[in-house]
């Protein structure tokens, strides 16, 4: 049964893909979830009744996360005007144009596919 705290951390300069998914868990029955999560902002975690899969997700920005809405397009519309790094979502990167709000877009509006399908 699982329970207690799941830390998330990225090794050295690794930057996961949109949509990237990892296993972190398989077992013939998985049973409960973690009571608390900590990691990256775009990691979400999914549980399937043989599994636990941390999903990246680039368009949840805000709260609450794990649903995309107005708030994630809003935070980032502000990081992208303030060229905070959370915005620049596509090469090159320290550029903030329009292949940033495309990005966005593009994960809104998949709504975080593969983390759907899960």
């Amino acid at each position: 049964m699982l329970d207690g705290r799941l830390d998330i951390s990225l090794i050295g300069p690794f930057v996961p893909a949109e949509g990237d998914t990892f296993t972190i868990i398989t077992a013939p029955s998985v049973v409960g979830q973690f009571s608390q999560v900590n990691g990256p902002s775009d990691a979400r975690v999914r549980y399937t009744p043989t599994s636990v899969v941390v999903v990246f997700c680039a368009a949840d920005l805000a709260p609450p996360f794990g649903v995309l809405d107005f708030d994630d397009v809003l935070a980032f519309l502000v990081g992208f005007g303030n060229m905070e790094p959370v915005s620049d979502l596509a090469p090159p990167f320290g550029t903030f144009d329009f292949d940033d709000v495309l990005a966005f877009l593009t994960s809104f509006g998949a709504g975080c596919s593969s983390w759907i399908s899960l």
